[in-house]
Parts: C-alpha cells; sequence; structure tokens
C-alpha cells in the first residue's frame, strides 16, 4: 500500500476477522494518497482507484496489493496508460497517450514496450514495428507517411520520438527495395526502414 499504510492512515469500511476486507476508503491525512475500493486481508484486492496528492492516478484492478488486470493510470504530465497490468507493471496489451499527442498501441512485457506496436505520431506519421524492452527493433519497422510532396522524393528523414532520427531512400510503389531496405515497401508512400 505505500504510502497509504502508516500512522496518519485512516480506514473507514468493512472488516473480515479484524483485517481490511470487503469495500472501504483507506486515506494517509499526511501524505494525501486515498484509495477507494476493495480489500481482502488489508490489502487493495479487486477493484479501486488510488489517487496521489498531485493528481495522478489508478483506477482498476487490484491483486494482494499491486496493479494487477485492467486499469487506467494518468500521471501528473498526463501521460495515460489504459490496459493489462501484472504485478504492478504494464504487461499486456495497452494503449499510452503522451503529453505531446502521440500514441503507443500494442504489447508490453514488465512495464515496458515489447512485442508488436504502432506508434502514432501527433502530426499524423505512424510507426507500425516490433518492439523489445522500450526500444525499436528497426529490422522490423513499416513507417507511414502522410501527405504529398513536389517532385521526385528519393531520400528523407524520419524523426523518432526515442531514436532521433534516421535517413533513407524512399522506395516507390511496385519496385524492388535495395538490399539496405529489409522487408520491402508497401505503397507509394509507405517505406520499410531497418535502421530507426
Amino acid at each position: 500500500m505505500g504510502d497509504l499504510d502508516g500512522g496518519a492512515s485512516y480506514y473507514e469500511g468493512e472488516f473480515k476477522l479484524f483485517l481490511r476486507s470487503g469495500h472501504g476508503t483507506l486515506e494517509n491525512t499526511e501524505t494525501g494518497d486515498k484509495y477507494v475500493g476493495q480489500f481482502l486481508a488489508d490489502r487493495c484486492h479487486g477493484s479501486g482507484k488510488h489517487t496521489w496528492p498531485d493528481g495522478s492516478f489508478y483506477d482498476g484492478e487490484w491483486q494482494s496489493g499491486r496493479k494487477h488486470g485492467q486499469g487506467v493510470y494518468v500521471s501528473p504530465e498526463q501521460l495515460k496508460y489504459e490496459g493489462a497490468w501484472h504485478d504492478g507493471k504494464r504487461h499486456g496489451r495497452g494503449v499510452q497517450d503522451y503529453a505531446n499527442g502521440d500514441t503507443y498501441n500494442g504489447w508490453w512485457y514488465n512495464g515496458q514496450c515489447s512485442g508488436l506496436g504502432i506508434y502514432f505520431f501527433a502530426d499524423g506519421a505512424q510507426y507500425h514495428g516490433a518492439w523489445n524492452l522500450g526500444k525499436y527493433e528497426p529490422w522490423k519497422a513499416i513507417v507511414f507517411f502522410l501527405g504529398g510532396w513536389v517532385g521526385c522524393m528519393e531520400c528523407f528523414t524520419v524523426a523518432l520520438p526515442v531514436a532521433g532520427h534516421s535517413v533513407g531512400d524512399f522506395v516507390p510503389r511496385g519496385k524492388a527495395p535495395s538490399k539496405e531496405w529489409a522487408g520491402g515497401s508497401h505503397g507509394a508512400s509507405t517505406a520499410a526502414q531497418p535502421d530507426l
């Protein structure tokens, strides 16, 4: 329970065998932490909402005092994650919205992006591909470009939130990709990029 349990904690709710069990409210008057929901043997267990004094909160399923199951977490910076949790960490399928307007929709492992996912940039561009422990798997990436250009598009730069940027050759529809472009291209405005 972290900052909830302590000398300044106040509980109102159901008990079983002198332990918090059933529905109740636990609040720490020193820290401002508050939990409203289900308990089992003195731990958050079932569904409930934990609110922190900085405005962040988790609303969802709990098991033995940890986030476990489906839930929504919103940070003080308005980062929002909605999806699966396991043993207190993002784990399974989930969607994370960032304060800058970007969104990641895909798989998580032990608190990090891992597996297949789509990163939607605020400007409309998209990254479809694989992730490994929070990092891009560059040889499995497909980058989609939205919009148009004047003249012949032969080279471009892709700006990425974590890895910085990458420069590569554009492969038009119907033409074979070069050796550097493993995976080929998909459509006139799409290219597979290995060096994200």
